[in-house]
């Protein structure tokens, strides 16, 4: 059977990608998060502490900078494939004001003061230093390492937004079967149209809000100033992202 493991930063649509591979296709997922039954019980270091101790079966934390020295040393590497999944970096970051996972600290009250402050890492992270000048360059560094993996497995990793997901579903479940010959569970993709997070959210709610770029109006002048100097544009042009004038 043929392996997949999904990576992408917090607040990308991980959840909802993973619940459509498991409804659509016939593979094993590798676990990105910590088992449900455990985490209640977990603090931020023991959480690092099990993906230090399972990172060579499961290839890490969902959210963390992918480790290429991690995948090749991985027994299954040749049953394994990757998708990674990114996220327009000026939506991301107000995504991740409004839900800071992991953040440490007295958070920011508001947007303008959070993308300037540092962001402190988790171990699992799988970064070098203990923590990022800003959360730009944290999306920076993580993204940059999915291009990292799509150039050394270019035949085993698939590169996608969170956007071309949100605009149709089918499409991209179609190009992710094509390219890793997977095999299907039924003629027709299934989609999960319920919020993995917001219950009074729905599909259709999420699509208007991205698709339609909504969130701009979100974005002040001087954040977007502020954005743009540190955003890394190889990295922005590799993904397909445009940078907001």
């Amino acid at each position: 059977m043929k392996i997949i493991k999904l990576y992408g930063e917090r607040n990308t649509g991980t959840n909802y990608f993973t619940k459509l591979i498991d409804q659509n296709f016939d593979v094993e997922q590798l676990p990105g998060v910590v088992p449900r039954k455990k985490i209640l019980l977990l603090s931020e270091k023991t959480k690092d502490l099990y993906f230090s101790l399972t990172q060579k079966d499961n290839l890490g934390w969902k959210h963390s900078a992918v480790s290429l020295d991690l995948i090749r040393s991985f027994k299954k590497l040749e049953q394994c494939h990757f998708i990674t999944i990114s996220k327009n970096p000026y939506s991301f970051l107000l995504s991740l004001f409004k839900r800071p996972y992991h953040y440490e600290g007295e958070m920011p009250k508001s947007f303008s003061d959070f993308i300037r402050r540092e962001w402190k890492v988790a171990g699992r992270d799988n970064y070098p230093g203990k923590s990022f000048e800003n959360p730009i360059a944290l999306w920076n560094y993580k993204n940059e390492s999915y291009l990292h993996l799509k150039n050394a497995y270019p035949n085993r990793c698939y590169i996608m937004t969170y956007e071309s997901l949100l605009e149709n579903y089918n499409s991209e479940l179609q190009k992710v079967q094509a390219f890793f010959d997977l095999k299907v569970k039924s003629a027709d993709f299934e989609n999960y149209s319920k919020s993995t997070k917001d219950k009074s959210v729905s599909h259709k709610d999420y699509q208007k809000y991205y698709l339609n770029e909504e969130w701009r109006e979100d974005l002040s002048k001087e954040d977007i100033s502020f954005i743009n100097k540190h955003l890394d544009p190889q990295v922005m042009e590799a993904l397909g992202y445009s940078i907001i004038s």
